[in-house]
């Protein structure tokens, strides 16, 4: 029997965009996952206040929460990559990639960056990177512990968006899109065997539901997807 990976009994995630902090507690049963709780309060002008008044609802059994923070500004890259066997090589190209990142932000601050390899074939793939500011990481991970919280890990949660359909049969084989909309970015992710193979950012803030449907149905037709550097 396959084991999922992110959860073995109860697992607590934090959601926080510009406008609403989202909680959502999973349960796993056997091979299944469950959603036992859904909770939200708006942001408002106080994060932390925020935070406690959700905090305060919950029957927290123990302190560990993944953190989905949208509302960290971020730049993303999706690169064409080579094959490359060597461990000592993959590193210095990726080490590169760094470099090019932070210097196009035109910033002396310090980055998060986490990079995921993906579509990877005989002949080449590709390599998505994902950068945050340091301090804006540091505030939210200060603003979680205040109130009793130890985040395992603080993304933007672009790298993990299909995670929980790896375990999907129908989703590892063959082509499959998801669209990810929410208050302060939305997109849709293109997928190739499990494989984040592009992605489409779409500017869903202004649009209405009918607009976003009528946006996908001719990304679908045009097959459009963000350009690979």
């Amino acid at each position: 029997m396959a084991k999922i990976p992110f959860i073995q009994h109860t697992a607590a995630g934090l959601h926080i965009t510009h406008e609403k902090i989202r909680w959502v507690e999973l349960s796993r049963i056997r091979d299944h996952i469950w959603v036992k709780k859904v909770d939200s309060e708006p942001v408002g002008n106080d994060l932390e206040s925020a935070l406690r008044k959700l905090i305060d609802r919950q029957v927290v059994t123990h302190p560990f929460v993944t953190v989905n923070v949208d509302s960290i500004p971020g730049v993303r890259k999706l690169v064409n990559m080579p094959v490359i066997d060597e461990e000592d090589i993959l590193g210095e190209w990726i080490d590169k990639q760094y470099s090019q990142i932070v210097e196009k932000m035109g910033s002396s601050e310090t980055f998060l960056i986490r990079h995921t390899i993906m579509d990877l074939n005989d002949e080449n793939g590709k390599c998505l990177f994902a950068a945050i500011k340091k301090d804006d990481r540091d505030k939210i991970e200060n603003i979680l512990t205040g109130v009793g919280l130890t985040p395992t890990i603080i993304t933007t949660g672009f790298l993990a968006t299909a995670y929980g359909l790896l375990l999907t049969p129908e989703f590892v084989n063959g082509q499959h899109k998801i669209l990810r909309l929410f208050e302060d970015e939305s997109f849709i992710g293109h997928y190739k065997n499990g494989f984040l193979n592009s992605y489409s950012q779409l500017d869903a803030n202004q649009m209405s539901t009918t607009d976003i449907l009528d946006e996908l149905n001719l990304m679908f037709e045009t097959n459009s997807v963000l350009n690979v550097e």
